[in-house]
């Protein structure tokens, strides 16, 4: 289990991310595609009033991401929690993509939100300290859990 705030957590293999990505949110011609590895997918049950949240992330190519996921779900999973417009603009199921750089120990270089949602959340992750001691792009798909008993 990770360490989130009373949430628990379960590893699991989660949502196919393509190898190579183009960073969304990129708006200069000299950002490029980033090749990921293997992603890790996690999922946060619901608590205090906040839904369930499934993540999947994937560092660049020959990083393991693993040692990231822990300080990157609580980090992810606090900015949702401030961000009732990231959760209120979409339905269970729908897929958020973030791309971002882990550097000095903290999240930096975030996709732009398309939405006002995806814009507050991208705002609470910028600066947000994860243990890293390396420079590491990171690409995160977010999708809010369903609710049981729905498909």
């Amino acid at each position: 289990m990770f360490p989130l705030a009373s949430a628990p957590v379960r590893s699991t293999r989660l949502l196919p991310l393509v190898s190579v990505v183009t960073l969304l949110g990129c708006n200069t011609p000299d950002e490029k595609a980033v090749e990921y590895g293997e992603p890790i997918g996690i999922t946060i049950e619901a608590s205090g009033g906040a839904p369930g949240l499934e993540i999947a992330f994937a560092a660049t190519k020959g990083v393991p991401v693993e040692p990231f996921v822990p300080g990157l779900a609580s980090a992810v999973h606090a900015a949702m929690k401030a961000c009732p417009a990231f959760v209120a603009e979409r339905a269970a199921g729908d897929v958020a993509q973030v791309a971002f750089a882990l550097e000095n120990g903290q999240v930096t270089r975030l996709s732009q939100g398309r939405t006002a949602g995806e814009t507050c959340l991208v705002g609470k992750l910028q600066g947000a300290a994860v243990p890293s001691t390396q420079t590491v792009e990171v690409l995160a798909e977010l999708r809010l859990a369903r609710a049981p008993g729905t498909p």
